[in-house]
């Protein structure tokens, strides 16, 4: 498992990777650097790539759900932090939810930012991709491999800068292989954590962006309905990636949502 930690601050607060990391990729992004120093003023902040991507093991590695809160309850262990705040992003947002419901006595508190219940569409969940949809995006990632595929759904903004592009075509090229990636997208289209939802009993903020174009409104205003006392934050913009558009009203949200909680729920 690769982690990195920085910040004195309390509580802490786990980032749980997306759908593709490399923590050394990720910081090379002057955005992403910036907020995660932004946080690090704050709390104690940790990073971590996933078994099965970035700097991780990635023989023998089953991506699921289960498998990343072993991952999880593993760098807690190592870094004697508990209970701790969970901040997912997209997937990192669904595995934060299995976490969380797998042992709510280690989680202070979440907060989910453009993330799915579940992975594949349903007739009572019209929010993900059908698997039609999925395949052909799969497709497309795959036979783009070594580019910046998609990057105009996940960052629609700032979609043509030359850097950003760069770096995303790296970063697609060193969080996982080619044909890795099928496996890692696979298992992440097969997720539901919908019955954990009214398990969980922390502090909880879901926060959307509106025009988001990976993860549509209706999937956070779901999770915000069926989390027993979460607090939903509507925010404008098209940027799926957090750390992308304006991306000090997401870390506000985050500082003030956390901050509000009675000596912050954790160390």
């Amino acid at each position: 498992m690769a982690y990195v930690a920085g910040g004195t601050g309390s509580p802490t607060v786990v980032v749980m990777p997306e759908l593709l990391s490399h923590i050394e990729v990720a910081l090379d992004e002057p955005r992403v650097r910036s907020c995660f120093a932004w946080l690090a003023e704050r709390y104690r902040v940790v990073l971590l790539d996933r078994r099965g991507t970035g700097l991780s093991e990635r023989v023998g590695v089953a991506p699921t759900a289960e498998a990343a809160v072993e991952d999880l309850r593993a760098i807690l262990d190592d870094l004697g932090a508990s209970p701790v705040w969970l901040f997912g992003a997209s997937l990192g947002g669904t595995v934060a939810i299995e976490a969380a419901a797998a042992m709510p006595e280690r989680v202070a508190g979440l907060v989910l930012y453009g993330c799915n219940a579940r992975g594949s569409w349903a007739q009572d969940y019209p929010w993900a991709m059908s698997s039609a949809q999925f395949e052909r995006w799969l497709s497309k990632l795959q036979s783009g491999w070594g580019g910046a595929t998609s990057l105009e759904a996940f960052a629609p903004s700032t979609a043509l800068d030359p850097q950003l592009r760069a770096w995303w075509a790296r970063m697609l090229r060193s969080a996982a292989s080619q044909n890795g990636l099928a496996a890692i997208l696979r298992a992440f289209h097969d997720m539901d954590v919908r019955e954990r939802l009214p398990r969980l009993t922390m502090p909880t903020l879901v926060i959307q962006r509106s025009g988001d174009r990976i993860v549509r409104e209706g999937a956070a205003r779901y999770l915000a309905a069926q989390v027993p006392g979460a607090s939903l934050e509507m925010l404008p913009g098209d940027d799926h990636w957090w750390w992308h558009g304006d991306s000090q009203a997401v870390l506000q949200a985050i500082a003030r949502f956390i901050d509000s909680q009675p000596a912050h729920r954790g160390r």
